[in-house]
């Protein structure tokens, strides 16, 4: 978070005390401070520079946000160590003895966030969780399975303490036969006990988060449904056209934050994909299918591309004859050379700023002339880099927020 002038810091205290004493609600509050301050009071989980990937043990419940939606965003917000650097609005009644003359009005304080209960085990479950912003990998009840599957047959080992003890243990594989979150919604999301008789056995429990990342992959090596399909509409042929990355096809259609940040380090391929699909029906080289009817390119000229249409009305292709057409060939500019130079740029780079963002790190990258694709930049140039700069490659993507207290 930016350090705050003194002006700003000022305002920003006023409108906490003034929603303390009552005068103003958190929504006049936020309003006042995204208008004065270019930015809001409150702060949620998901949104600080905090990276879960480089915490050694996940909760069960960071093991669960995982394999629901492979978001790091997501997972963030149910860490612990960015719900303390996180801060939400409490209400309490406010009395006569505060000194505001006034009843029946209400104090708003920004306290940091309690850690996770089974309250938000059972919102991630039922799919209510605001942070969880599609895709949607594994349903709520299905990734619960799986992961206590795990558990059960020890692909996934897990510790915690024995309630009554301070050390932390092994927790045999034969136990998750019997345990399980707890009934109670205000308990710890930490903890687990016996289904029968619903009473604690083991808190404080953890998985390793790589291991969890090992089993249900990232969601770029998942295979999207939508890139699947046999048939594709005009807006998968234009997405595949513009980028030629199967994973971005886990976002058609969608216009979330995490949709935006997904296509905005994408390598695209193609300026004007539309036009390219136009040229490519109007001189024969693919032929879409209307009512089982393939149409022939006369009928493609001096038309344009039609916008999102019924399912029954809609244009397909064949998914086979698109990526013929246009090829997923390596970028000129993506060549293992290019690569290589890109690494050694980035790493010189890093060894001056080892705290420097990924997404900074991209746009080092374009400001020096030397475009990538996004994968490779993924995969390949920015853990080799962060290596060969004598970081761990495993490092998280940006610099750590201090807590805003």
């Amino acid at each position: 978070m930016p350090k705050e002038t003194g002006s700003k810091s000022r305002l920003r205290d006023e409108l906490i005390r003034r929603a303390k004493l009552g005068e103003i609600d958190p929504d006049d509050a936020e309003s006042d401070a995204r208008r004065e301050l270019g930015g809001p009071l409150e702060v949620r989980p998901e949104s600080l520079d905090l990276d879960p990937q480089t915490e050694d043990q996940w909760s069960l419940l960071m093991a669960l946000v995982w394999i629901i939606a492979r978001d790091p965003n997501a997972v963030r917000a149910v860490w612990v160590e960015a719900r303390r650097a996180a801060t939400h609005w409490v209400r309490s009644p406010l009395t006569e003895s505060v000194g505001t003359g006034a009843k029946d009005k209400e104090s708003w304080e920004l306290k940091p966030l309690d850690p996770p209960t089974v309250h938000d085990v059972d919102a991630v479950v039922r799919g209510v969780a605001r942070f969880m912003l599609p895709p949607i990998i594994v349903r709520g009840i299905s990734a619960r399975s799986d992961l206590w599957a795990s558990l059960r047959s020890g692909r996934l080992l897990a510790r915690g303490r024995r309630c009554g003890t301070s050390e932390r243990q092994a927790i045999p594989a034969s136990d998750w036969t019997d345990l399980d979150w707890l009934e109670d919604p205000a308990i710890s999301a930490d903890t687990v006990g016996g289904r029968i008789e619903n009473a604690p056995k083991y808190d404080g429990v953890s998985v390793s988060g790589q291991r969890v990342r090992e089993i249900w992959p990232p969601l770029e090596e998942v295979p999207a449904e939508e890139f699947r399909r046999a048939d594709w509409n005009v807006e998968h042929a234009v997405l595949w056209i513009a980028y030629r990355n199967p994973a971005l096809f886990h976002f058609l259609g969608s216009s979330s934050p995490r949709a935006k940040a997904q296509f905005s380090i994408a390598e695209r391929r193609v300026s004007t994909p539309g036009e390219a699909l136009l040229e490519a029906l109007r001189k024969g080289d693919l032929r879409a299918i209307r009512n089982g009817k393939e149409i022939p390119p006369l009928q493609w000229f001096g038309r344009r591309l039609p916008e999102r249409q019924p399912e029954e009305r809609s244009y397909y292709f064949r998914r086979s004859d698109v990526q013929e057409v246009f090829r997923d060939e390596p970028l000129v500019a993506a060549s293992a050379k290019k690569v290589s130079d890109a690494t050694r740029l980035l790493a010189r780079h890093l060894r001056d700023n080892p705290n420097l963002k990924r997404s900074d790190a991209w746009l080092f990258l374009k400001n020096a002339g030397s475009i990538i694709s996004g994968r490779g930049f993924q995969s390949d140039v920015w853990p080799d880099a962060r290596e060969q700069a004598g970081l761990p490659r495993s490092a998280p993507p940006g610099r750590r927020k201090k807590s805003p207290h």
